[in-house]
């Protein structure tokens, strides 16, 4: 399985129950695909070009959002705590201290279900299959 969809499968609530959290590892791993795109993409044509903008700049801003829901659950994964109890603190303290800070993230029920990873993996995915690397 690769970084990327080891990260789609993360959310708030697989975090706050003990399921496997992002490494440091895999988060370098995505971001090294982000700047390879980035890195990439001048050097293509057209439609290409942009796809491969659009998919790095997705890549980037579901990471940034990753790394938000990571750090906001991080005080809550107690195992002793119950999960709707450890999700609502984390709703909190997303709610009063990331959000009001970053007004480009999205509210609390968008970014804890982590949509923007999942995108951006299949945006890869797509991306490859144009490029002819299956």
């Amino acid at each position: 399985m690769s970084a990327l969809q080891r990260l789609a499968a993360v959310d708030a609530h697989s975090l706050v129950t003990g399921g496997a959290a992002p490494s440091k590892a895999d988060y370098a791993r995505a971001q090294a695909v982000a700047d390879r795109l980035w890195l990439l993409s001048p050097r293509l044509a057209g439609g290409l070009r942009s796809e491969t903008r659009d998919s790095a700049r997705t890549l980037d801003e579901a990471l940034f959002e990753l790394k938000v829901l990571d750090l906001v659950t991080s005080g809550n994964r107690d195992p002793t705590t119950a999960p709707a109890v450890a999700l609502e603190a984390s709703r909190a303290t997303y709610d009063a201290e990331a959000r009001p800070a970053n007004p480009r993230l999205p509210d609390w029920d968008t970014i804890s279900t982590n949509p923007a990873m999942r995108r951006a993996a299949q945006d890869l995915d797509q991306l490859e299959k144009r490029l002819g690397r299956t």
